[in-house]
């Protein structure tokens, strides 16, 4: 087995130590480091597969680590990162630079280990771990049975709508594109389309990144080898569900060899008789930004994404939270062996709060009360640092005073979103601006 080298970087040498023993339990071998430059240091010297990243060290920001480690590699680490900064802030600048998970201090163990055990945290040692052989190209994860997401959770008519496309969706197998901010789930929603169909073949993962080429760099025989690559991933997948994580993360060579793949895939049958593997991809900026901006193939755009579907931000779907945190609730019950039941939500959370992280933030916050509770859970916004800025934002306009032109818009932005329930093209009409701008402001929130 290969081992699954591991990073943490954080500066108290008590929580350290814990974060690499409980590493070191889950088949992790961590390496641990104090300070910014010693970890700039050690992700240019070798290879990590994971990278535990407090924000706060005591020379430099964690944040610009994140920034520039998270992405551009041709295998990427993943970052958890851990902080005592619980700003929304925070959060949004750790999403929007691909942290895969956001952990407030003090973090227990028992949470740490929930995050080391999603799926696509977890799923490239189990295929390791597999005595099968495989030609296929390296790279990808056989995600194990997975939980149920809370992507479908709830009775809002955008909940009622995404389970209807969802299950229409699994009974094609057409190539499709998952739009939704970070931290919406798009990756549990492929899951949950593949297990809605009836498909017996593996759920195949892949980030973007594994395929992306250099665009003015790559040779024919890169683009070759490109080609060889995803064909073979797709023979792996035949029966089954492909799923490419950022398509943006591929780059114009990758996405156009991806679409002539696909072509001729669906003019011939495969070798084994079974069917065509279903290509579903992720992208965290609507499709039509990402063409205008140039990470996506206009070309390409329409063999990869025949089917499109946007995943609805939380805040666009409040009803359905007390639903998600009651499901979230019972997933640790079954994954812990307790029996604890959700008692109450702050209203504030409810009815307020902008939830910059998504389901991603909700499970968090669910976790930290959870593992803070005797018996029933509450989940309360001063307790967990989340009632900060927006709720009390909306009781006076004098808290915009000192504010920056840009942060003000981007709240007046926001609030008008929530007024039109999620509406983007009402909210850009109300607004005086095109739907195109508002999906820029969307993808460039806050510092």
């Amino acid at each position: 087995m290969t081992e699954r080298q591991a990073l943490v970087v954080e500066d108290d040498a008590a929580s350290a130590e814990a974060y690499c023993r409980v590493m070191a339990s889950m088949g992790f071998v961590p390496t641990r480091v104090s300070t910014f430059q010693a970890a700039k240091d050690s992700l240019g010297e070798s290879s990590f597969e994971l990278v535990l990243l407090d924000l706060g060290l005591p020379d430099g920001d964690g944040l610009d680590i994140l920034t520039q480690y998270a992405t551009g590699a041709n295998r990427p680490p993943r970052f958890i990162v851990i902080t005592g900064n619980q700003s929304q802030s925070a959060a949004v600048d750790s999403f929007r630079a691909n942290a895969v998970d956001f952990l407030s201090k003090p973090v227990s163990l028992d949470q740490l280990k929930r995050s080391l055990s999603k799926p696509f945290i977890n799923a490239a040692m189990d295929a390791s771990a597999s005595s099968e052989p495989s030609n296929a190209t390296p790279g990808y994860s056989v995600v194990p049975s997975r939980e149920t997401t809370l992507v479908l959770e709830g009775h809002s008519q955008a909940a009622q709508e995404l389970r209807a496309k969802a299950a229409r969706i699994a009974m094609t197998t057409n190539s499709c594109l998952i739009y939704g901010e970070p931290g919406t789930d798009k990756a549990g929603l492929a899951v949950a389309i593949h297990r809605l169909s009836k498909r017996t073949g593996q759920f195949l993962y892949a980030h973007a990144s594994l395929f992306a080429k250099a665009e003015t760099s790559a040779s024919s025989a890169d683009v070759a080898q490109l080609r060889t690559d995803i064909a073979q991933l797709l023979e792996a997948g035949a029966g089954g569900t492909v799923f490419i994580d950022d398509i943006t993360k591929l780059g114009q060579v990758a996405q156009s060899v991806f679409a002539e793949v696909l072509n001729e895939q669906a003019a011939n049958t495969h070798s084994k008789g079974e069917p065509n593997a279903q290509l579903i991809l992720s992208i965290p900026v609507h499709w039509q930004v990402a063409i205008d901006d140039g990470t996506l193939d206009s070309e390409s755009f329409h063999t990869l994404a025949v089917i499109r579907i946007d995943v609805p931000a939380l805040r666009e779907r409040r009803s359905d939270i007390t639903a998600m945190a009651e499901l979230s609730v019972t997933q640790l019950n079954k994954r812990h062996g307790m029996r604890k039941s959700l008692d109450t939500i702050d209203d504030d959370l409810i009815e307020n709060y902008l939830w910059p992280g998504n389901l991603t933030e909700l499970e968090n916050a669910v976790a930290q009360s959870f593992f803070g509770a005797t018996a029933s859970v509450c989940i309360d916004a001063q307790r967990l640092a989340l009632s900060s800025s927006v709720a009390e934002q909306r009781k006076s306009l004098n808290s915009l005073v000192g504010k920056t032109f840009r942060e003000v818009e981007n709240h007046l932005m926001l609030l008008t979103l929530d007024a039109v329930h999620g509406d983007k093209a009402k909210a850009a009409e109300t607004l005086g601006i095109s739907l195109k701008t508002l999906y820029n402001r969307l993808n460039a929130l806050p510092d």
